[in-house]
């Protein structure tokens, strides 16, 4: 690619005739972030070259030193089925007894998108 600013109109600089892997490309553990990430890609052909494109792309993440995820605190235990016709499910404490939901909601996704509030219950601990 030229230097400067690219756009999505900017052509490559060399026509590629023989497509041949290339890679691997290293990425700094640094340069993600907790939750989602994107790894986005845009192809540029040369000036006056074909309309045939071909991209792969194979990622492979190596995870090494990290500590162990924190236990959570409440977890689903159950849940109904979706063909049941009331929905229900079963939380399970794993932390302190009594652990109490005030104005915590679980949200179902889906067709409709439904809220349930928690309310102000307590929550037993779950047996070890």
């Amino acid at each position: 690619m030229p230097a400067g600013a690219i756009t999505a109109a900017t052509p490559a600089l060399s026509k590629i005739t023989n497509a041949a892997f290339s890679g691997p490309f290293d990425l700094p553990g640094d340069s993600l972030l907790a939750g989602t990430n994107v790894l986005a890609v845009e192809i540029h052909q040369a000036a006056g070259a074909g309309v045939d494109v071909i991209f792969g792309a194979d990622l492979r993440v190596t995870t090494t030193n990290f500590p162990p995820a924190p236990p959570l605190p409440i977890a689903l235990n159950e849940i109904a089925a979706s063909t049941n016709a009331v929905f229900w499910l079963e939380l399970m404490n794993f932390g302190t007894p009594k652990r109490v939901s005030a104005g915590a909601t679980i949200t179902r996704f889906g067709t409709t998108i439904n809220s349930y509030a928690l309310g102000n219950q307590a929550l037993p601990q779950a047996a070890s």
